[in-house]
């Protein structure tokens, strides 16, 4: 399905683009297609591409060393005609790496726009594009990473001026296109209280005090923190959750409390990792 990634109908010169071989025209020219840019087609010289044929070999044959799909740089365009000059010559393996992998989760939201056009009917794809990504600061990034919060993607979509009934249906899609499996993420520490006879009261006061400020700010992508003795005077604090860059943020934050509080009391504690 060709459809457009981006609000813009052209590319912007020196953009990294992945294009789609088409045909092979007969004066060594490969008409291509703009992936992330609908039906935008262009033309691609041989001499462009940085291969070469030797005498018993085709332009075809050497194409096929990049597969249907390779990324080129954006030289030159005429946005009054379409007209695009393309290039691969210009464009490291590196560059090509991290351009099909922007590609390829970039087509996540793409597929999950094209779920979600019948249930919003009779939107066209460019309006629902226009409601649900372009709006974004970083479209295709930014929707992504708001997958990884149950809590903040129910919350845009509940912003959207649609049906109860549609935000419903679109929620239930992205629980199953987006879906995050539980992250289990832990600390190991070390906590003593300077030799004190109060030594394990000093422990569960700072572990009643950490617990109870993350029962304040659990999230609903969390299963609360939990302080386990593993054996005195080695800790641990875990907790599981679905989005884990926030979690290890956040654990990190409620070990510095509890590190904070055991201090506080005269005691000692070093993480272990």
């Amino acid at each position: 399905n060709r459809c457009r990634f981006y609000k813009q109908r052209y590319p912007n010169p020196n953009e990294l683009v992945v294009v789609r071989k088409l045909t092979v025209e007969q004066n060594s020219v490969i008409k291509v297609l703009l992936c992330e840019y609908g039906a935008l087609e262009s033309m691609l010289p041989f001499a462009a591409t940085g291969l070469t044929c030797g005498r018993h070999e085709t332009i075809e044959g050497q194409l096929a060393t990049l597969g249907n799909q390779f990324v080129v740089q954006v030289t030159r365009i005429d946005q009054a005609t379409g007209f695009l000059d393309l290039d691969r010559k210009s464009v490291s393996d590196e560059q090509s790496a991290a351009t099909l992998a922007k590609y390829q989760k970039n087509q996540l939201v793409v597929s999950f726009v094209l779920s979600i056009l019948k249930k919003l009917e009779p939107l066209q794809i460019e309006e629902v594009y226009e409601q649900f990504i372009w709006t974004l600061n970083n479209p295709y990034d930014d929707f992504i990473a708001m997958t990884e919060s149950e809590e903040k993607m129910s919350a845009y979509i509940d912003s959207k001026q649609i049906t109860d009934e549609q935000k419903h249906d679109i929620k239930q899609i992205i629980n199953t296109r987006f879906k995050q499996n539980p992250c289990h993420i832990y600390v190991l520490c070390k906590a003593v209280s300077s030799y004190s006879v109060l030594g394990v009261e000093v422990i569960k006061k700072a572990a009643k005090a950490t617990l109870e400020l993350f029962d304040m700010e659990v999230g609903q992508d969390e299963k609360p923190l939990q302080i386990v003795i593993e054996s005195a005077p080695n800790y641990k604090l875990e907790m599981v959750t679905k989005n884990k860059k926030e979690g290890k943020a956040k654990m990190q934050q409620y070990y510095d409390f509890f590190k904070a509080e055991i201090t506080k009391m005269g005691g000692q504690c070093h993480s272990e990792q």
